[in-house]
């Protein structure tokens, strides 16, 4: 009878787990779609820009003529083939317009790259409301969303959930699956291979898992290099001249010396990690630095890794920045659970990531030079749009030590500050 009875109340905890599991991704189902859905109403497109003439177009070209025969293929655009030949079957099987498989593929990517990154968070032991609070301020994030909205005919879609993914396996030791997703993620932007040089930071580190951290790196790049060449290119407009070893030597140094663009490559990736800015002190990044326990390397290497491409990657320099939204979401969620962050700074931190990103406004129709200040830190473009926006950074980021020096002295507590 005693055996009996343990079974019926193993049964039920069972059960119980399951549909609590059930109901709280549901939840994170919900909420990613709303969240998606409102951004989209508010984001106008770049079809109706008569003026936009960009690398877009031979995304789009890739779609409706595909690789074989296609003697009008561009370097770098053609290495990334996976978002356009995906939304070429999409109009091809279901009879789509170009616009609405990528603007498919744009909902498929940041729903995907939203619950994976749930599943990140989760997998690191986060409440289920620090990860709303996270999926909500990544989803906000300049060009994480609302840019491929406006804009869909890129490869990013895809690029954001498989580098979720890769850590997912990285971290589970599933080599082999971590080496497909990464090779897989490599025919949609370069980015991906961020997970491998994180991994190898790690094997060197730790002097452990070499055979995993060459297995994955040994795909990844084998990827990396099949694409560039096996994939007939007509001309190159990279930004580095990676296919000339003297261009190359010379852009190395050329790039990071010139001081217009630096300075708004520092402008992105300050204002990309606003949130962080905002929570911070230094007791608050001690708690989420020692809360990230084995993941410090992995997140550190990763940082690093992406502001090199960045650098090096072209003039969208705040579309490379969103690259860091794992550090960002980990970094942030640590804040959040360890930091005694009251819900008044939470929502002036939201409020101020909805206003500096411009989420409730449309992308500037008027002209090419109003669009490229909307958000600010273009390539070497340095102008007043660029002295207001580091301006308004600082301010968002006094108005919060000011609230929460406010909020400490209305309660009578001791700040949060050392």
């Amino acid at each position: 009878m005693g055996q009996i009875l343990a079974v019926y109340n193993g049964s039920n905890m069972a059960r119980r787990l399951i549909s609590n599991k059930f109901a709280k991704w549901a939840a994170m189902a919900a909420f990613t779609l709303a969240i998606l859905f409102i951004i989209d109403r508010l984001t106008n497109a770049v079809t109706g820009l008569p003026w936009a003439a960009w690398d877009f177009n031979h995304y789009i070209q890739m779609a409706e003529r595909g690789l074989a025969g296609n003697r009008a293929l561009t370097a770098p655009y053609a290495y990334r083939p996976l978002t356009p030949l995906l939304a070429g079957w999409l109009m091809r099987a279901l009879g789509f317009s170009v616009w609405r498989a990528f603007k498919l593929l744009a909902w498929a990517g940041a729903a995907l790259n939203l619950l994976t990154l749930c599943w990140l968070l989760d997998r690191q032991g986060n409440r289920f409301s620090t990860i709303l609070w996270v999926m909500g301020i990544i989803s906000l994030a300049q060009y994480q969303v609302k840019f491929l909205f406006f804009d869909p005919f890129r490869p990013d879609h895809l690029a954001f959930p498989l580098i979720n993914l890769a850590y997912l396996a990285l971290w589970a030791d599933l080599a082999w699956l971590a080496a497909g997703v990464v090779a897989l993620g490599l025919l949609a932007r370069e980015f991906l291979l961020v997970p491998l040089g994180a991994q190898l930071v790690v094997a060197l580190r730790e002097k452990e898992k070499w055979l995993q951290a060459a297995l994955v790196s040994a795909a990844g790049l084998a990827v990396f290099t099949l694409a560039r060449w096996l994939i007939p290119v007509s001309s190159h407009e990279d930004y580095v001249a990676y296919s000339s070893l003297g261009g190359l030597a010379r852009d190395l140094f050329a790039v990071p010396l010139d001081r217009r663009r630096t300075l708004n490559f520092l402008l992105c990736l300050l204002a990309y990690l606003l949130p962080l800015w905002m929570l911070f002190t230094p007791r608050r990044w001690k708690a989420a630095w020692a809360g990230l326990g084995k993941r410090k390397l992995w997140l550190a290497a990763h940082s690093a890794l992406t502001l090199l491409l960045a650098m090096y990657g072209g003039t969208d320099l705040a579309r490379f920045m969103v690259y860091l939204y794992l550090p960002l979401a980990f970094v942030l969620a640590g804040m959040l659970e360890a930091g005694q962050v009251s819900l008044a700074e939470k929502l002036f931190m939201l409020t101020a990531v909805v206003i500096f990103n411009r989420i409730p406004w449309p992308f500037p129709a008027a002209s090419l030079e109003a669009y490229l200040d909307f958000y600010g830190g273009y390539h070497d473009r340095l102008n007043l749009a660029s002295a207001l926006r580091f301006a308004e950074l600082a301010g968002w980021v006094a108005a919060a030590a000011a609230l929460r020096v406010g909020l400490v002295k209305q309660c009578g507590e001791k700040p949060p500050l050392k």
